[in-house]
This record gives C-alpha cells, structure tokens and sequence, in this order.
C-alpha cells in the first residue's frame, strides 16, 4: 500500500473514531442527565407522595383540617399541600414535591361521609382512665371493638374477644403479687388515636325533640312491650320517688311511644331521667345539664331491655344478631339511645327506688347505645348499702361511649367486694343503623389517587 492510501486510510479511521465518540460522549452525557434528572424526578415524586400522607393523616384527625402545608422541608426538598375549602362533600388534596428544581404532584379525591359513635362494644375517648378505682377486672368479659385514648386500666385477668385498641398502652394496677394477665383474644395494638372532638357531630336535640317531647323536669319513664311508654313528671321538690310519694309527682301517663316521641327523640333539660322497662320500638332519650350530679343524667331504675334480644349465641362461644329482631327490609325493629351530658347511672339507693332486682335478682340487664359526653358509666353508691357487696354482673347489648371510666366495682387484691362485673356484647345491628338521631363523626374517605 502507498504513503498516500495509508493516510487516507488513517485519516479515515481517525475520522469514524471521532463520530463515534462523538456519539458515545453525547450518549453519556445524555444517561448521565437522565440519571441525575430520575434522581431528581424520584426524590420530588417521593416528598409529594409523603406530602400527601402527611395531608391526609391531618384530614384523618380532624375532618375540619384546612392549613396548608407550605415548603416545608422534607428529605432535602420542600412540600406543599393544599386542601380545597369544606362545604362540597368531596375535597381534593394537593401536595406538590420539589427537589432541585423539580417538582412533582400528587392529588388525592376525599369524599365526606360519616360514622356513629355506636361502632364500639366500649370507647373511651378523651379523659384518662388511669385510676385504681376504674380497671376491667377477672370476670369482665367485652364481645367487641374497645377502644381508650388514653390507658386500658386491668387488674386481673378480664377477657376481650374483639380488638382492643389503646393511644398509650396498658396499665395494670394490680402490680405484684396480683400481676394481671388480660386476654386478647381479637388482638391488640396501641398508639391509636381516635378524636372525637373536633368531628363530631351533635344533633340539636330539644328541637327535634319538639315541645310535646321536651321537658325540664325529674322524669320518669317505664317503656312497655305493646309499644307504650308510661311517664310522670316532677311537680315538686323533693328526693322521694313516685312510688314513695306520688304527690311530687304527675299522674302516671300511658301513651303509644311513637305518639309521645313523633320524631323519636324524648328531651330533658336541667334535670334527669331514669328509665326502666321493655322497649317496642325506636327511641332516642336524651338528658342535657350542666357538670355535676344535679343535671344531665340518666339512672337504670330496673331492667331496660328490648322486646326482642338482640344478640344471641352462635354455638361458638361468641354472638350473632338475632333474626328475630329485624324487620322484613333487614333492619332493627327496636332500638334505644341514650344520651347523657354527664352520667348514665345503675340506681341503688332507696330515695331514687333502688334497683328492684337487686333482692330477686342482681344481675342487670340493658340493651342500647350509651353515649355520655363528659362522664361515664357508673353505679351509685358504691361501697354503701345496698351496693356494699358482690351485686352480680351488668349484662350489657350495645355499644358505650364515656368520656371517662367510672366506678362499677371494688374489690381486694383480685376478689370482688362490691358492685358489678361487667358482660359486654357490641349489639352489630348498629352497624346496619344505629339509635336514632346517635351522634357520629365526619370523617373523609379516599376515592381517587393521581401521581
């Protein structure tokens, strides 16, 4: 080969090696800026991924949450969420990821719906229970979600068949030599919040009570298995019961229940109530006043039962809802509420009647939804006579909320001394309806998720 064709044949070699590195430099340097820019893409899809969980955790929390979320640094990036004003029932969710220059959006599509407070066998939501009075013992058994915002209080061995969730965990007040053993046997899991304030929804009673339902009065009510509801009224001072002086009292009325309670709701305001009997029907009772024992309470003066019981054995050692008790659409034939600003009461003491099957019969029996707004559930006078020994066990179908544990039993180191165990099963009619007009909460669901 020649001088001159080697160098045509170098210069040309030397030529493609310099296209193709060419191509190759601009290869790499376009995979490179595609690495750094899926870097950058990833890590802003990341911290709006994240922005929109931390949205969501505040709009779980509370369904009036409205404040933004505005560069707030997060994994060396910033977020910001935005959240479309209440009013509509669907909201939607913005939260932007912004890393180096590049950001990234995730919206999520919230629609409003509700659920009652009447979802739990046995909730505490706001006050402490941690007091040596106020534990679950041996022998109290729950059939059902419980749930406290702040401690389970146990001291012995009491047994919980549905899931047991706690905010701060457990505390057990027998210590050594008494060292608890509670069973879960529906699990158990805490550092579980569940607010209740700020999404709560509470009906404006006294007017769907109206005029002919609403009273500010003591009274008195024995609901009867034909569907009436026997009521007096107090007309004078004075802490005798109708049955010890029935001159303080109105004369006994019988009326159909949905003639004395058109809109379902019986209203009481700046006194209490105290209830006993069979219900057939749908009822609401409902007894508002200011804190303290003065006002705002409601007392079991008897038995207060369905016609029909709810709930019956499933042949496997737990409970199932009695067919017998819903109507031909699959709904509760009878249901009751009862609403307390303070305290839902188990009378013992002779001035109110006492409770009459405390000589034939301890046991207690009460089927319905409790909701007490600052108080709780309690037995009055205990430790004193009558209530001063071992009365039984409280034989309960429905569902409790109390803003605060109250004193249903005493006892000496795992012994019962006085009062009640406590034999809860959740009533599930009330998740196909609860009682009328029940307080429930707002609360957000997610229907659609773009990133």
């Amino acid at each position: 080969m020649s001088g001159k064709a080697l160098l045509i044949l170098v210069l040309g070699f030397t030529m493609i090696y310099l296209v193709v590195g060419y191509f190759w430099g601009d290869l790499a340097k376009r995979t490179t800026e595609n690495h750094v820019s899926y870097y950058k893409t990833t890590i802003a899809h990341n911290v709006a991924v994240s922005g929109a969980n931390i949205g969501l955790q505040n709009v779980i929390a509370d369904s009036t949450w409205t404040s933004d979320i505005s560069n707030r640094p997060f994994d060396k990036g910033y977020m910001s969420v935005t959240l479309t004003a209440l009013g509509p029932p669907q909201r939607t969710l913005t939260s932007i990821g912004t890393f180096m220059g590049e950001n990234q959006t995730v919206k999520v599509k919230l629609m409003r719906d509700q659920t009652s407070l009447a979802k739990y066998a046995w909730f505490i939501p706001s006050v402490s229970t941690g007091s040596v009075n106020r534990p679950w013992i041996t022998g109290d058994t729950v059939w059902g979600g419980f749930h406290s915002n702040q401690f389970l209080v146990v001291k012995g061995d009491p047994v919980f068949f549905g899931k047991v969730t706690t905010l701060k965990g457990i505390d057990d007040q027998a210590k050594k030599p008494y060292e608890s053993d509670p069973k879960f046997l529906g699990g158990y899991e805490e550092g579980i919040s569940v607010d209740w304030t700020s999404s709560m929804q509470y009906p404006d009673y006294a007017a769907l009570a109206g005029a002919g339902s609403s009273f500010n009065k003591d009274l008195w009510l024995t609901f009867n298995a034909d569907g009436t509801v026997t009521y007096r009224v107090r007309t004078k001072s004075g802490g005798s019961n109708p049955g010890q002086d029935s001159s303080k009292y109105s004369a006994p009325v019988t009326v159909a229940l949905t003639t004395f309670a058109p809109n379902g709701v019986i209203y009481d305001n700046g006194s209490n109530i105290y209830i006993s009997g069979t219900l057939s029907g749908k009822v609401t009772i409902v007894s508002e006043g200011s804190s303290g024992a003065g006002s705002g309470n409601v007392y079991f003066v008897g038995d207060m039962v369905y016609k029909t019981t709810p709930m019956i054995p499933n042949g496997e050692g737990g409970y199932m809802v009695n067919p017998a008790s819903l109507d031909a659409n699959g709904k509760p034939t009878d249901l009751l509420g009862i609403i307390a600003t303070n305290n839902v009461i188990v009378s013992t003491s002779g001035n109110l009647g006492g409770y009459t099957n405390n000589v034939v019969n301890k046991d207690i029996n009460i089927d319905g939804g409790i909701f007490c707004n600052s108080g709780g559930f309690s037995v009055e006078g205990l430790g004193a006579s009558p209530a001063n020994v071992p009365l039984g066990s409280i034989y309960f179908q429905g569902s409790i909320t109390a803003g605060k544990e109250e004193i249903v039993a005493q006892f000496n180191g795992n012994t019962l001394t006085a009062g009640y165990n406590r034999h809860v099963v959740f009533d599930s009619r009330f998740a196909i309806g609860p009682p009328t007009w029940f307080p429930y909460l707002n609360y957000y669901r997610v229907i659609s998720w773009l990133e």
